[in-house]
């Protein structure tokens, strides 16, 4: 009962920050918003307001946002860590809705924010039609494809703090490494002591030497590129910490998705996870998989989709040969 309570006392405080949330979003003033967009767009032209901290209402919770500049007026990339379930926040919720909220009232569902088991998710949009500026906000909500916001806040942004953020192509691949920190930084203060990433940095730091160390190298798909891991097995667990170099987009190699494989020394390949979308260049990449037992090498593919339960024949990154699939 007095859990129930707590519970219930929670929701509470949650929903009367949400909705505060929105009536502050609802009550800019069209010069004000004018003011923030113009100050926005200044900071993400002069190259120096690439990625932004969402407000988290949720205090186990952080999101960020990347914006990553297009011909037809941007694109943003949102993650976010430490999420609840949607059921926690509000009894009726299942899932959690991206909003663009535009001065003048107008609200555009932008898609669903689908979270993996770790309580991790990520989104990316392109810049909804007709919106030059706009506030991103996410709900909890019972369907994925409901027509108005009526769910619980749990992020948001500034008032018109997204842009329209106009590039050349050329500009997508050279975003600058900076920006890439930005989108996939976490937030370690605050965390709950068994949070994923918290539990990879202590499994490598306790296994001798910090883990071992795999060196992956390009492919005649990839010249040039790189990466460097450190990895250790504890208790049938495998933990991987990644760093990525010159990885170039997988459009360029003509796949959608770059994917992560494990080969034990008997030959047997795992699937390890397909690596976040955008550049990757000075990026942390975490992976914990279970039913290990033995060491193990590492490589990448280039995947025309997901899920995959084989690897194609198109590496772009390896450390050695793998000879048999895991069944």
């Amino acid at each position: 009962m007095v859990k129930g309570l707590h519970l219930i006392q929670r929701c509470a405080v949650v929903m009367f920050f949400s909705i505060i949330a929105v009536i502050l979003l609802s009550a800019m003033s069209p010069a004000g918003a004018q003011d923030d967009a113009q100050r926005a767009a200044g900071k993400q032209k002069g190259g120096q307001r690439l990625g932004v901290r969402l407000r988290s209402f949720i205090p186990t919770a952080s999101g960020q946002m990347h914006f990553e500049p297009t011909p037809e007026g941007g694109i943003v990339i949102l993650t976010v860590q430490g999420l609840p379930l949607p059921q926690v926040v509000m009894s009726t919720a299942h899932t959690f809705v991206v909003w663009a909220s535009a001065s003048g009232g107008r609200v555009v569902r932008v898609g669903e924010l689908q979270t993996d088991a770790s309580s991790n998710g990520s989104l990316q949009f392109t810049r909804p039609a007709g919106l030059d500026s706009y506030s991103v906000l996410v709900t909890v909500e019972p369907t994925a494809t409901v027509e108005k916001l009526t769910g619980t806040v749990v992020f948001a942004s500034l008032a018109n703090e997204v842009t329209a953020f106009f590039a050349e192509v050329d500009e997508k691949v050279s975003r600058t490494r900076s920006a890439a920190r930005e989108l996939y930084k976490r937030l370690r203060l605050q965390r709950p002591t068994d949070d994923f990433f918290a539990e990879i940095d202590r499994a490598l730091k306790t296994a001798p030497g910090g883990g071992r160390r795999i060196e992956m190298f390009g492919s005649d798909l990839a010249l040039g590129a790189h990466a460097s891991a450190r990895t250790a097995t504890l208790s049938r667990t495998a933990y991987v910490r990644a760093r990525f170099q010159n990885l170039p987009p997988p459009i360029l190699v003509n796949a959608n998705d770059y994917v992560l494989w494990s080969v034990v020394p008997d030959g047997r390949i795992t699937y390890m996870g397909s690596l976040p979308t955008g550049e990757l260049d000075d990026t942390d990449v975490y992976v914990r998989v279970r039913g290990f037992n033995s060491d193990f090498d590492l490589f990448v593919t280039a995947e025309q989709g997901r899920p995959v339960s084989r690897p194609s024949d198109r590496r772009v990154l390896s450390s050695r040969a793998p000879t048999r699939l895991l069944q």
